[in-house]
């Protein structure tokens, strides 16, 4: 193995994510991000339909996006992110993700229970996008 110094910094990097993993979900990613001044979306960890509730009287948005937080992709094809524009919804669309098991081409046929979930508004270019389709 090439010593360290006489490898190029990306490469040290690279050699370094190969012996560990980390799992972080995508509230996570965005606290973190946000902790080193990366703009990011407003959301937030979600674990129950009063939080939700709660958390879409104070983020007042014209659509509001509950998304499951597993550790795979394809979240949103088996059914874990649900978008309205009802405030009215959103403990409804809570309670009907916590609990239950996603599975996605990455789970495998046993899926991933579904225990927090992050909620959210759209971006402006989404909020577009998503008011062209309910027409």
């Amino acid at each position: 193995m090439a010593e360290v110094s006489s490898v190029p910094p990306f490469a040290r990097v690279s050699l370094v994510t190969r012996m560990e993993n980390m799992n972080v979900h995508e509230f996570q990613a965005k606290q973190l991000f946000g902790q080193f001044g990366i703009p990011v979306p407003r959301g937030k960890e979600i674990t129950s339909p009063e939080a939700g509730a709660a958390w879409a009287a104070e983020l007042n948005t014209p659509v509001f996006v509950v998304k499951a937080q597993i550790h795979a992709g394809g979240r949103g094809k088996a059914g874990g992110v649900k978008i309205t524009k009802d405030k009215a919804a959103v403990p409804g669309l809570v309670k009907d993700l916590i609990g239950k098991t996603l599975i996605t081409h990455q789970t495998g046929p046993k899926g991933r229970e579904v225990r927090r979930l992050l909620m959210g508004g759209l971006c402006s270019s989404r909020v577009q996008k998503a008011e062209w389709r309910s027409k």
